[in-house]
């Protein structure tokens, strides 16, 4: 991943980091579920946004050493391993 990529995706988690902040103040305050089921939502497609960045590069690099691969082993090996890796975010 490059530094760039890597720093936008770091300010990103922080400002995610601050939204869960938000809703811990908004529980103690007895705040309404509404309130902080929307926040809830808010954060769960923030994260599910740093997900496709991070698995679109995952998949990018992979399939790139997969092209690469001379090996059928290492290539089924990659496979594999991003299958299993994308299916963990698709249930």
């Amino acid at each position: 991943m490059k530094r760039r990529e890597e720093e936008k995706l770091v300010r990103r988690l922080r400002l995610i980091e601050g939204q869960v902040r938000g809703v811990i103040r908004l529980l103690t305050e007895d705040r309404s579920p509404v309130e902080i089921l929307t926040q809830i939502s808010s954060i769960q497609e923030a994260l599910r946004s740093v997900c496709r960045f991070v698995m679109k590069d995952y998949l990018g690099s992979t399939a790139y050493q997969v092209v690469r691969s001379k090996n059928a082993e290492m290539r089924n090996r990659l496979v594999e391993d991003f299958l299993s890796t994308l299916l963990k975010f698709t249930r």
